[in-house]
């Protein structure tokens, strides 16, 4: 017992090495959740964020992730390095960017009237930005940026498009949350695959359902194989 317990503590990470792994991988530190605004930080957070050592096709290849409806502030301090985001509702499903009508959030209250489920008023968020908004202020100005993932509306959407330097942008919509229906199987396992290949340029995108893949009778079913389900994507 005693030699296990000196082996787990050399092998389990403590909570200090934890976080240091944190802010090692975490590209260009926390300035866009509003960390490190103190005075003391004042410095750190204007000048350039260097990126962090990466291991090639690891970290390079994760998104850094942004909240439904940003504000101002979220986007002024985003950090120069990071190249892939992944946000909410940005694209729908006729591959537009969502807009202009103003970001709203909706209390949800389950109560009904005569067996009719209600929804709640829903309220402006007048701060927040649209997915037009977020292209037109974050995404089409920086030279970094090259991938946007999203989810929130229910179906799947692409396009591209070139960004200031003339780069291309490639923006994803992926979401299965009603698939199966609501009252059903509650996305019926969808999962969005994307493969980073070896060169550096090339992403394959696959739809796969673990849950269709479990039975015989359902297996034919387990891929989705259109083109707005299985393509893809070259970087420059």
């Amino acid at each position: 017992l005693k030699a296990s317990q000196e082996l787990r503590r050399h092998l389990t990470p403590s909570k200090k090495e934890l976080i240091a792994q944190v802010r090692r991988t975490r590209t260009g530190g926390g300035h866009m959740f509003g960390m490190g605004k103190n005075k003391g930080d004042k410095k750190q957070a204007d000048a350039p964020k260097a990126a962090p050592p990466a291991a090639p096709g690891v970290a390079s290849a994760m998104p850094a992730p942004l909240k439904r409806g940003p504000m101002e502030g979220m986007m002024q301090d985003w950090p120069l390095t990071v190249d892939k985001i992944i946000t909410h509702a940005y694209l729908n499903t006729k591959d537009q960017h969502t807009g202009p009508e103003p970001v709203s959030w909706l209390y949800w209250e389950p109560y009904n009237i005569n067996g009719q489920i209600q929804k709640s008023p829903r309220i402006l968020l007048p701060k927040a930005n649209t997915g037009m908004q977020l292209w037109e202020k974050l995404v089409q100005p920086a030279a970094n940026i090259e991938l946007v993932l999203c989810g929130h509306i229910s179906g799947e959407g692409y396009r591209e498009d070139a960004n200031a330097a003339g780069k291309t942008v490639h923006q994803v919509l992926f979401d299965a949350q009603s698939a199966g229906g609501r009252a059903g199987n509650g996305g019926d396992g969808w999962l969005r695959i994307l493969e980073f290949y070896p060169d550096g340029k090339t992403v394959k995108l696959r739809t796969f359902s673990p849950l269709f893949a479990t039975s015989l009778v359902t297996q034919q079913f387990a891929w989705k194989r259109d083109s707005r389900n299985e393509f893809e994507m070259k970087f420059k």
